[in-house]
């Protein structure tokens, strides 16, 4: 992620529809420094509920970057497998469960 990709409508279209498909695959990487400005309720939300990876140009930065790439793929995070009780209609309309996801964002 970088400040370009926050800011995109499309990438964030796309982030949603991941987190609609589930969220245990999904590894953040941040490049550069994302300023507060940029960081939407969405990727605040992204980034406190899954382990995420800084890359940097830092070779010490960097083996951290790969440590945490590796702890990213062992435990896939689980904290919103079922958004939408699997009973309810509403699981299987895609904008139900983006807008679950967006009430849900706690900031």
């Amino acid at each position: 992620m970088t400040n370009k990709f926050v800011k995109s409508e499309w990438c964030t279209f796309e982030l949603q529809m991941a987190l609609v498909k589930g969220t245990d695959y999904i590894v953040p990487v941040i490049v550069g420094k994302i300023e507060d400005k940029n960081m939407t309720r969405l990727y605040k939300f992204l980034t406190k509920t899954h382990v995420y990876a800084e890359w940097t140009e830092d070779k010490d930065g960097q083996e951290k970057f790969w440590l945490q790439i590796q702890k990213a793929l062992q435990k896939p995070i689980h904290h919103y497998q079922q958004i939408v009780p699997i009973e309810d209609e509403s699981a299987y309309n895609t904008d139900a469960k983006i807008e679950n996801i967006q009430n849900n964002v706690k900031m």
